[in-house]
């Protein structure tokens, strides 16, 4: 995945990799993101035939049913990848100053919030280096869960995983552990603007 390093695999309930990654924040460099405007759009960057919309810092994605909101400054959207094994990361937001992101994942709906949660937490406990908090409701979500967890002395990072009709949301957000207090609100904040809808068609 462009711009990333350090591979977290996640399993979910069934078996199935969640694909996600972070690098730890010492080591990264500037993101290679570019914001994916209408211009990205028109160069194919995000996928125009989808109806993926960028609605000023309003990232709307009917097809999978989200949107998701950026905050101002450095923040930016950028693509994501492919379908790997029916999880897709359709976007990244991204703060290209500080290696701060939040990485999108959709994948099928084969477990609950709460029950992936804890698989994830329980992988990351059996990786060194990572040390989680436990898996605690969301505030202003139904049946939303959401953990913490720190790997070694570099990096920080939070999990949110949100239900859909057909899908789950899991939102992987890492930034660097000396980042500034204003870079890890503006991650709270894009995790809090998450809005489920029903996918187009």
């Amino acid at each position: 995945m462009r711009g990333l390093g350090v591979a977290l695999s996640f399993l979910l309930a069934c078996g199935h990799p969640v694909a996600a990654a972070s690098r730890p924040a010492a080591a990264m460099p500037a993101v290679e993101a570019r914001p994916a405007d209408s211009a990205a759009i028109g160069r194919g960057e995000v996928p125009e035939g989808e109806q993926v919309r960028i609605e000023g810092r309003r990232y709307v994605d009917p097809r999978y049913g989200f949107e998701i909101t950026r905050p101002g400054g450095e923040w930016l959207f950028a693509p994501g990848q492919p379908v790997v094994e029916g999880i897709s990361v359709p976007v990244i937001v991204a703060h290209p100053g500080s290696g701060a992101q939040v990485v999108v994942q959709v994948a099928p709906a084969i477990a609950t919030p709460a029950r992936l949660a804890r698989r994830l937490t329980d992988g990351l406990r059996a990786r060194p280096g990572f040390v989680t908090g436990a898996p605690a409701p969301l505030p202003g979500t139904e049946d939303g869960v959401g953990f913490r967890f720190t790997l070694g002395d570099a990096v920080a990072g939070r999990v949110a995983i949100l239900p859909g009709r057909d899908h789950v949301y899991v939102l992987l957000a890492t930034w660097p552990r000396l980042c500034p207090v204003a870079v890890v609100q503006g991650i709270d904040g894009i995790v809090r603007s998450m809005r489920i809808r029903a996918p187009a068609g």
